[in-house]
């Protein structure tokens, strides 16, 4: 699974399983910390009366660059702000998480509202 978590590290923030034995928590958990490409690694206990079971997560992001994401998602749920300066503060952040990627828009009217466009 984290072979495989490779595969999809720039359309997934965390990655997480659930481990049935202790000994394989602590061999996962080397794994995961030794790749250098991997920048967050997190584990947790579940219990259920005397049964307990870890959470182990990871991710390719650091922590500023998760804030930057969440950031994204969360400023388009803001009816306060216009699109313009929706478009912009996307712009901008998704610019630091991904600074090799351009992007260029123009304003297009359209009978009912405003759209915005992004190219890329």
């Amino acid at each position: 699974m984290i072979e495989e978590s490779k595969l999809y590290k720039n359309s997934v923030i965390w990655f997480t399983t659930l481990v049935g034995k202790k000994i394989n928590l602590d061999k996962l958990y080397k794994v995961l910390k030794e790749d250098k490409n991997i920048k967050l690694v997190r584990r947790t206990t579940f219990y259920q009366g005397k049964l307990a079971r870890w959470g182990l997560a990871w991710s390719f992001y650091c922590s500023e660059e998760i804030k930057s994401i969440l950031e994204i998602n969360t400023f388009s749920n803001t009816s306060n702000i216009s699109s313009k300066d929706k478009l912009k503060t996307f712009t901008q952040s998704i610019s630091k998480v991904m600074p090799k990627i351009r992007f260029t828009h123009k304003k297009i009217k359209n009978a009912h509202m405003n759209t915005y466009i992004r190219e890329l």
